[in-house]
């Protein structure tokens, strides 16, 4: 255990992207256990985070004349729940990086390259983004931080990009106030 490892009875937890809802289930269900929470690319609710990326996708290609992405979530929208969700965030995908997003998805794609992947590093990291996904998906789907409520143990601080739009806390209504 971290605690343990490092001789302090509570820890500081940080969870970015999917780590941000175990982080947040893991101060709800053992507070005595942190100081603080931090998230940062905090997701609130997956089926809502696509959705936001469909509708600034629109937008996005609507503002650019982008027609084979516009017909793509008219087909994607089209499709019963929850099969929609895969098709929307697919249809969306040229435009889930806002501007402010490219120098972090170029650091990825320089440190993750093309396919076939090297053994070492990036293998292991691609390998565990497939297998957190295969595994951890299907129950992140369910996840939804605001049926939690607002009442939460530790202070809990979120860092997150005013335009990110791939894990959704800019959508309307995803962290109510009190």
């Amino acid at each position: 255990m971290v605690s343990a490892r490092f001789a302090q009875r509570k820890v500081i937890l940080v969870g970015q992207s999917w780590g941000s809802l175990l982080g947040v289930y893991a101060i709800k269900r053992h507070p005595g256990l942190f100081h603080a929470y931090v998230g940062t690319a905090q997701i609130v609710s997956i089926p809502a985070t696509i959705t936001d990326l469909a509708r600034y996708a629109r937008q996005k290609a609507a503002e650019a004349g982008d027609q084979v992405t516009l017909d793509a979530l008219d087909a994607a929208a089209a499709l019963p729940e929850p099969a929609n969700l895969g098709a929307m965030r697919k249809a969306s995908s040229k435009w889930a990086a806002s501007d402010t997003d490219l120098p972090y998805t170029k650091v990825i794609d320089d440190f993750r390259g093309r396919p076939p992947y090297p053994a070492g590093d990036v293998a292991d990291w691609v390998n565990g983004v497939n297998f957190s996904g295969n595994t951890v998906g299907p129950a992140m789907i369910t996840m939804d931080m605001r049926r939690l409520g607002l009442d939460m143990p530790v202070p809990f601080f979120v860092a997150q990009g005013r335009d990110d739009h791939i894990t959704g806390l800019n959508q309307p209504g995803a962290m109510p106030t009190k």
